[in-house]
């Protein structure tokens, strides 16, 4: 079942798009896709999927990102979610990114430590790999 969440309120009171969050709950995960971020500031996303995390009573969450057009805008997001998580004893993981994306995300200090999967699958399951998208 996918639950859709939008943003678009938080985006126009910033002046700029919001960020379309899709929600899948899996056997013990949380996957959240998230698309848009256009020049938009990453603070209504990391709300927006926290809440979105919180309603699900989720403590481990994996980020798709393939849809995802500025990186710039969700590393501040994925940083931010990562240590929220941490803090409640849940995890992150993030996949969908493509090799450029994904260099970009690991010279943002603050995102760099989140470890990225090249599939859905594998980031329930196996070791960080490079860049790849996800199924």
């Amino acid at each position: 079942m996918t639950t859709r969440v939008e943003t678009e309120q938080a985006g126009r009171e910033t002046g700029r798009p919001g960020w379309d969050v899709d929600v899948e709950r899996g056997p013990g995960w949380l996957f959240v896709q998230v698309a848009g971020g256009e020049s938009t500031q990453g603070g209504e996303l990391a709300d927006a999927v926290w809440e979105t995390i919180r309603e699900h009573g989720a403590s481990r969450v994996v980020l798709e990102l393939e849809r995802v057009e500025a990186i710039d805008a969700v590393g501040g997001a994925i940083a931010e979610l990562g240590n929220r998580l941490r803090d409640a004893g849940g995890l992150i993981r993030i996949c969908g990114l493509s090799e450029p994306q994904l260099s970009r995300l690991r010279s943002l200090p603050a995102a760099a430590s989140v470890p990225h999967f090249s599939t859905r699958s594998d980031a329930i399951g196996k070791r960080p790999t490079g860049a790849g998208r996800c199924e």
